[in-house]
């Protein structure tokens, strides 16, 4: 029984883990309609990565190729995504608290949900 894994997940870090991905999916799907809406598909499925991945482990060549874009061109758009992603993150952050005074907390809260679970 040693070698059995131990949970030390509480009902509560679930349902806080839960919560944080839900609210970073609804976050993505608003992302990707405002992609859609613009013509930009092709961008938000060649981009999608570069929100998960560490900026070291995306392949920036290959991403330029597939949208026609420059090397320093796709760098850029993942920059810009990346920037859109944050912002939409704190307006949903910010649209379930009292008052902008807690969106920072809330923030570093969903983090740590997302990071514990």
């Amino acid at each position: 029984y040693r070698l059995e894994p131990v949970e030390k997940a509480t009902p509560e870090s679930l349902f806080e883990r839960g919560w944080a991905l839900t609210l970073l999916e609804g976050v993505l799907a608003r992302l990707e309609e405002e992609y859609r809406r613009e013509g930009k598909q092709a961008w938000m499925e060649a981009m999608r990565p570069a929100l998960t991945s560490d900026r070291g482990a995306l392949d920036y060549a290959e991403m330029a190729g597939k949208l026609g874009l420059t090397e320093t061109a796709a760098r850029v758009a993942v920059h810009r995504l990346r920037q859109r992603y944050q912002q939409l993150i704190r307006a949903e952050v910010a649209s379930t608290v009292a008052g902008p005074e807690e969106i920072e907390a809330e923030m570093h809260h969903l983090f740590q949900a997302l990071t514990n679970g």
